[in-house]
């Protein structure tokens, strides 16, 4: 038994996908591919290990492609990533699964947080282990946070969460921690004090984060307004150290712009290039015209940069968009509900939930080159376009895209896409 299972412990640490941001060689298809599962709700994160992918969110009932076998999946699944074949390998969450990752030590474990206390069966507050050997929750990882656990990422070998708690376990921690990947408790590598909220927000929140493939730097995005004692909003930069985390100097004016007030968080989703030299922003927030409301926005890597600005935005003219993600080449994919892309707003005229002229009709998804602007041959709109695509996720084999569509393309694709590379 020893031998088995030493065995099968080394054949999944050699299949296992890299935790590293994937340079794709060209375009991916536009054409999405006829046999990912059919999910009745909503995908908003992905994670590939081996030849197993796997998705949590939002849903019940998940269907074969084509919709001959139906399985009860509640809010987590695992199927084959290049047959769509569902998995027997699924235990069940009782509240939204928001963000799923997988240990790049072991490639053993995933890490699963969300809006749920109950993993599997086990009583499991907002954090989980998933024993991919041994097909359970890990019983041993048990502090958990007192709140939603939105984004999770590892950096200089640290299990780094974040989200809208104020305490892991019984320790203070608001919004970001470092946990240890055994039993969960926070350590002490992050604990920055992180404070305040924007006006229509409750409660202090860190969104999304992306971690630089060097991993040696962050870029966190939330509702606060002070990191440390310093004055900072929508987004800042911390520094991944050897023994601990630390503020740096990156800041923008373009932080400082009002959106929408019925969008007081506007920032949703970042991402570093492949090479870390550049990361891109999507957010959502009403049309603003010289703000980063509504766009999504190309920046330069500058740590020591107060004054930071935009290399470029790419303005959808009044729609939200949650994801975006860097394929390296200059390329960057970008999901929301947005109706258009290169809508840049003329006030009085044009842009503020009406289409410009020139704009590039999209539907929810976009390609946009190395300068922000959309590549106008590639096209597979989402229907209806709901609350849009909340996460895009690259693998060496292609795009994914997880969401609350019905079709892509013209095609049936409840809940999720896939689309081949070149």
């Amino acid at each position: 038994m020893v031998a088995v299972v030493g065995l099968l412990f080394s054949i999944l640490n050699i299949t296992a996908a890299s935790s590293q941001p994937i340079p794709l060689p060209g375009l991916v298809s536009d054409n999405p591919a006829d046999w990912t599962p059919w999910v009745y709700g909503d995908i908003k994160s992905f994670v590939q290990v081996g030849p197993l992918m796997y998705g949590g969110g939002r849903f019940s009932t998940v269907k074969s492609a084509g919709g001959a076998h139906t399985y009860l999946r509640n809010n987590f699944l695992g199927f084959n990533a290049s047959s769509g074949v569902v998995t027997a390998d699924s235990p069940s969450f009782n509240g939204d699964v928001l963000t799923v990752i997988v240990d790049p030590a072991t490639t053993r474990y995933l890490y699963i947080g969300g809006d749920f206390t109950t993993a599997g069966g086990l009583a499991r507050s907002h954090i989980a282990k998933y024993d991919l050997l041994l097909h359970r929750v890990d019983p041993t990882f048990t502090a958990g946070a007192n709140n939603d656990v939105s984004d999770m990422h590892f950096a200089n070998g640290h299990l780094l969460v974040a989200g809208a708690f104020t305490r892991i376990g019984s320790v203070a921690r608001t919004a970001f921690a470092s946990i240890s990947t055994s039993t969960g408790a926070a350590d002490g590598y992050a604990d920055e004090t992180i404070t305040g909220t924007q006006p229509g927000t409750s409660g202090t929140q860190i969104w999304r984060f992306a971690v630089r493939p060097q991993q040696d730097f962050l870029v966190l995005l939330g509702n606060f307004t002070a990191v440390g004692g310093q004055a900072r909003r929508w987004a800042f930069m911390l520094n991944a150290g050897l023994s601990h985390t630390t503020l740096v100097d990156w800041n923008s004016p373009y932080l400082t712009y009002a959106c929408s007030a019925k969008f007081p968080q506007p920032l949703r989703d970042v991402d570093f290039a492949p090479n870390g030299t550049y990361f891109g922003i999507a957010s959502r927030g009403g049309a603003h015209l010289g703000t980063i409301c509504d766009t999504a926005s190309g920046w330069y890597f500058q740590p020591s940069n107060s004054a930071a600005r935009p290399a470029w935005l790419q303005y959808t003219g009044g729609d939200t968009l949650h994801s975006i993600v860097l394929a390296g080449n200059g390329m960057y994919y970008v999901g929301g509900h947005n109706r258009w892309l290169d809508n840049t707003p003329q006030p009085g005229v044009c842009g503020y939930n009406t289409e410009c002229r020139g704009a590039y009709t999209v539907d929810g998804l976009g390609a946009l080159d190395a300068y922000g602007r959309a590549i106008r041959t590639w096209y597979a709109p989402r229907v209806p376009r709901g609350v849009g695509a909340q996460e895009l996720y690259i693998t060496p084999a292609g795009l994914w895209e997880g969401g609350d569509q019905i079709t892509v393309d013209g095609e049936t694709h409840p809940g999720m896409a896939f689309f081949p590379a070149p």
